[in-house]
């Protein structure tokens, strides 16, 4: 079963097609009228005739257009065909009314069969022909019956003339609107997959999660992904070698770039040519690939330090511990105590030294307990405000918020929050104010200290962790590197901000397990 209506493609084609009509039967009708009225016609006596044969052409022609409005889910094949037959109905009418088939009319049942071809292609212009031949077939035999001039030969010439241009018509014209309706399909269908091919092009370049952008030759923008617009806003509006640095040094090239000062992002860029001149620029994002770069070479620095302490605590303290207790034991006099002072010191100083590499290199297991962090963070301000070194010109200020109940190891988070208050005290030299805050974030608790130091530098930013990276002399640099280490044991990590000559804030962030999860993972 059909099940195509007349609300498709083909009711708008008939729809054009009875607008057309309508206007070519007008221009007709005033033609013969014109004729009817100059006696190049055989006058009829009876005006109303005329009159009857409009009336009655509008009245049909106007049936045919309104019957769409009304019969929209009718069978297109069927309609197709009633609008033939309509057409051969108002032809012959016309025919018949001005001079028969002897008249100048006949050649409207050629226009009739390429209207039915365009209606329905090979099957229209068929059915049209066969209508109109009928009709002419009838309309000679009842003329020359009327007539009774017996000339049936040169009346049986003329209706095969007729019939045979009818087909003749109706083979072309089926033929080429059969080819023009295969064209037409082909190119809907290359358009509909040009589109959906453009869409899901438009998809892919839209959901990218790196930059893609395409330059004329100009280095004009001509077309980018919303990544792309989004780390350089201002394509749009300058050239790609104003807005992006590097971009004109050769025309196909590899480099890195790095946006930001606040929130630095390494950028990977790629520049390829293409046929007509112009450029593909791709954008990748490696910021987290750097940074877990620079992650993986402290660790294995790290682990070396391990492996190097291990192999020098026991040849150091052991004869550290003898020199300490020789010297504390040699009778020296009051003007030799001074001596014995600065070489217990330095002695000290060194098992400090030895400590710190082991436990940088070699960190000892998380002794997980469940305890609100508050609590040594507390302890380890209060022990700093104590310490003689910074008590008369450092101020610690400690704030806390809504803390949960947590699965921390309380020795190593002291650690981490005394050696951000040392660093922070040592780079206040004329003392100043430390902001330590505890806060439960999300799923996470934020731990932050702020001092009102000298600040880092933004290119030295990168390096403080480091471990055995310094900018203080008479330092080891391995307190930083201990903190991120600690963090990441505990699944967290570590954030920095920092303003030369207005100070600097780390953040350490770590998850908030219970004690299930802990025993889960």
């Amino acid at each position: 079963m059909n099940t195509t209506t007349l609300r498709g493609p083909l009711g708008a084609r008939l729809l054009r097609y009875i607008v057309v009509r309508l206007v070519l039967a007008t221009g007709m009708l005033g033609y013969a009228g014109v004729l009817y009225y100059s006696d190049a016609l055989v006058k009829h006596d009876d005006l109303n005739q005329f009159l009857f044969l409009v009336g009655g052409l509008y009245l049909v022609l106007g049936l045919s257009a309104g019957g769409i409005a009304w019969s929209r889910d009718a069978n297109p094949i069927a309609y197709s065909a009633y609008q033939v037959i309509v057409d051969t109905v108002v032809v012959t009418g016309v025919v018949f009314t001005f001079g028969g088939v002897h008249g100048p009319f006949t050649l409207l049942y050629a226009a009739g069969v390429v209207g039915g071809a365009w209606l329905d292609y090979r099957r229209g212009a068929i059915l049209s022909a066969v209508l109109n031949s009928a009709a002419v077939v009838v309309m000679g035999v009842v003329e020359e019956r009327s007539a009774g001039s017996g000339e049936l030969l040169g009346e049986f010439a003329l209706l095969s003339t007729n019939i045979l241009g009818f087909f003749l018509v109706a083979l072309l014209a089926g033929e080429l609107a059969q080819r023009l309706r295969t064209a037409g399909e082909q190119l809907a269908r290359q358009t509909g997959r040009a589109e959906a091919l453009a869409a899901d092009l438009s998809q892919v370049f839209g959901s990218l999660r790196s930059g893609l952008a395409l330059f004329a030759p100009s280095g004009r923008l001509r077309a980018a992904n919303p990544v792309t617009m989004e780390l350089f806003p201002r394509l749009s509006e300058s050239p790609a070698g104003d807005v992006i640095e590097g971009f004109d040094e050769a025309s196909d090239r590899v480099w890195e770039l790095r946006l930001g000062e606040e929130d630095p992002r390494d950028l990977l860029l790629t520049r390829a040519s293409v046929e007509d001149g112009g450029s593909v620029l791709t954008i990748e994002d490696i910021t987290d690939l750097r940074a877990m770069q620079q992650r993986i070479a402290r660790e294995e620095r790290l682990a070396a330090v391990g492996r190097l302490s291990a192999g020098i605590a026991h040849e150091i303290r052991n004869p550290l511990t003898s020199l300490s207790g020789a010297i504390q034991l040699l009778d020296l006099s009051e003007g030799d105590q001074r001596l014995r002072q600065i070489i217990t010191r330095e002695v000290d100083r060194l098992n400090r030294l030895v400590t710190d590499f082991m436990h940088a290199g070699s960190p000892p297991e998380l002794r997980l307990v469940a305890c609100n962090i508050r609590h040594p963070c507390a302890e380890v301000v209060e022990a700093f405000e104590a310490d003689p070194r910074y008590a008369d010109r450092i101020e610690v200020v400690f704030n806390h918020r809504s803390l949960p109940v947590m699965m921390i190891d309380r020795d190593q988070v002291k650690t981490v929050l005394w050696n951000l208050l040392l660093n922070a005290a040592q780079h206040m030299p004329g003392g100043g104010r430390i902001d330590v805050t505890a806060e439960h974030v999300g799923d996470r608790v934020r731990l932050l200290v702020s001092d009102e130091g000298t600040g880092i530098p933004p290119e030295e930013i990168d390096r403080i962790f480091d471990p055995f990276w310094t900018r203080r002399a008479g330092g080891t640099g391995l307190g930083l590197a201990t903190v991120e280490r600690i963090a990441r044991q505990h699944g967290g990590d570590v954030w920095v901000h920092s303003k030369v000559g207005l100070g600097t804030t780390f953040g350490i962030y770590l998850p908030v397990r219970t004690e299930e999860d802990s025993a889960d993972g």
